[in-house]
């Protein structure tokens, strides 16, 4: 299991090794990789959302949506009852394919995802492609545990391409952002406001 800085907020496993079930709870963000074992099939739950996998690479967000992205093998993804058990297939998944399911509306949404970029993601590196800036001052907040806001709520809608790496200090992303947006940011603490660059 791989994460970035800021990714997993929370997850758990059983304390007994070897045990039938090899079974995370997961909050937050996270990349697996699954050891095929047909007898004990690895699953993670994600709020309402079980992931099941018999031997395979997988990336899961689990924060206001469960998005699940599959790089290698398969998994199936399944609504949780409130017992904990699956009660609905919501999909089977193959490499380069992904689910977005929303705890709020109980909406599925199946697509497509590159597996380059979740490889990346395990080296703390993410493309942005045609990206709004709410989406990627998202991110920025769960990586470096900042709060990030808009003097203008107008600039949370520009759009925009870039590599982000967690690796590197906030300022860097952060310079990128402006620069390419002709926008500027003020950094007090961990609260961050981005202007119109005038």
């Amino acid at each position: 299991m791989y994460s970035t800085p800021g990714g997993i907020k929370q997850y758990s496993y059983p304390k007994v090794v070897g045990s039938i079930n090899r079974a995370v709870t997961l909050t937050g963000e996270a990349f697996f990789e699954v050891t095929h074992d047909k007898l004990h099939p690895f699953t993670v739950q994600a709020g309402s959302v079980q992931t099941k996998v018999l031997g395979t690479s997988f990336k899961i967000e689990a924060f206001k949506q469960v998005v699940v992205s599959v790089a290698t093998g398969r998994v199936q993804v399944s609504k949780l009852n409130n017992a904990g058990n699956a009660e609905r297939l919501l999909a089977v998944l193959t490499p380069g394919r992904m689910i977005n399911y929303s705890t709020a509306t109980g909406k599925a949404d199946i697509g497509t995802t590159d597996i380059d970029e979740l490889r990346d993601w395990t080296q703390g590196k993410v493309t942005f492609a045609n990206a709004s800036l709410r989406e990627i001052t998202e991110t920025l907040e769960r990586w470096y545990n900042v709060d990030i806001s808009f003097s203008n709520p107008q600039l949370e809608n520009i759009r925009l391409s870039l590599i982000v790496k967690a690796t590197v200090p906030i300022q860097h992303p952060l310079d990128i952002i402006c620069s390419t947006a002709h926008l500027k940011y003020k950094l007090k603490d961990h609260q961050i406001t981005i202007t119109n660059n005038n």
